[in-house]
């Protein structure tokens, strides 16, 4: 009676430690995808903007960047969709068509345009000459639970203002 009282509290220590650990790997795997995925998407876009010679169509959810390439310019359009919470970019990586979303499960999404001292341009379509400089921020929130105990996770990004290298400051 002894040994098996003793028994099953070892078990119970052990198959709560195993519950706990779990919940912490599932929850690290979905921190490690986001940020991987937020690295990645961020990174692309740095490359395209300071390799970008204009800006066209800004909002807070698409830009259109003319990107020198190796054969020449091309038009590269980042696009917000919030009913699917997903970032795209077109051309895809292959070169035609839209990419994969590059990032997923976004809750919100924002790019933000600024002049060459740093001052953010309210009104875009105004100042569109004098844009150059561009940050995006972005939340991502996991769909997953685990065994409704923990809530969902959240992820949040604001990147460092990318400056268009190759973009004159006046036509």
């Amino acid at each position: 009676m002894v040994g098996m009282t003793l028994a099953l509290i070892v078990m119970a220590a052990v198959i709560s430690c195993f519950v706990f650990l779990s919940r912490n790997l599932a929850r690290l795997q979905i921190q490690q995808k986001f940020e991987s995925q937020g690295r990645r998407a961020l990174l692309i876009f740095s490359q395209d903007v300071r390799m970008a010679t204009a800006i066209s169509t800004p909002t807070t959810e698409s830009v259109s960047l003319s990107v020198v390439t190796p054969t020449g310019t091309t038009n590269v359009v980042y696009n917000y969709d919030f009913t699917s919470g997903t970032l795209t970019r077109t051309p895809g990586f292959s070169g035609v068509g839209t990419s994969p979303a590059m990032l997923i499960n976004l809750t919100s999404f924002s790019f933000t345009y600024y002049d060459v001292f740093g001052h953010p341009y309210p009104l875009l379509t105004n100042y569109l000459i004098g844009i150059k400089q561009v940050s995006m921020s972005f939340n991502a929130r996991s769909s997953a639970t685990w065994n409704l105990t923990q809530p969902p996770f959240n992820y949040q990004v604001n990147s460092a203002r990318v400056i268009l290298r190759n973009k004159p400051l006046l036509p």
